[in-house]
């Protein structure tokens, strides 16, 4: 039904445009609440397939940054000695030269890491955010649907807030009827 059509009309492949433009014809002559419906199940598969996404890309950062990590660790072990004892001058030379390629090399690897970590964070911000990204995807390609889908929902909205308002109303009344009949 309404699903399959909304399917055909936002799926991942582009189709014809003839056919597209036939099922979003089709959508528009049901009932608006199948709309509402189809809209909400497109909705759920896009934000679906952005958090599987999500998911895949989190655990690569992940498993990067745990590489760069001990990779860190790794240079912070191996950092050179300072020599000691009575050839300690004529290895002087030889200790300055390594500890300035392994002070490059940890700078490096701090770098890497922190990008890592960076690409971790940003992979963490964007689940906030899967489920504002799929309704941007979906209002653009398909910005009429989206706005009478919208339409639909304020006006809904709005008839249960007025629903609510009566019957506090209603139900003030009748506590001060009630409160009336009591009073000396």
């Amino acid at each position: 039904g309404a699903k399959m059509m909304l399917n055909e009309i936002l799926g991942d492949r582009q189709p014809q445009a003839e056919a597209s433009q036939a099922a979003a014809k089709r959508l528009v002559d049901l009932p608006m609440a199948d709309q509402v419906k189809a809209w909400e199940a497109a909705l759920k598969k896009a934000q679906v397939a952005r958090e599987q996404r999500l998911a895949r890309v989190s655990q690569k950062a992940h498993d990067r940054y745990q590489r760069r990590y001990q990779a860190a660790e790794q240079l912070r072990r191996d950092q050179p000695e300072a020599p000691s004892g009575m050839l300690a001058v004529f290895k002087q030379r030889a200790y300055q030269e390594a500890a300035a390629a392994w002070s490059q090399s940890f700078a490096r690897a701090g770098k890497l890491e922190g990008q890592a970590a960076a690409l971790c964070s940003r992979v963490g911000q964007a689940w906030g955010k899967a489920k504002s990204w799929a309704y941007d995807k979906l209002s653009r390609a398909h910005p009429a649907l989206a706005k009478r889908v919208q339409d639909h929902q304020q006006a809904e909205l709005r008839k249960k807030i007025e629903q609510q308002q009566r019957e506090r109303e209603a139900k003030r009344a009748q506590q001060k009827g009630q409160g009336r009949g009591f009073s000396r």
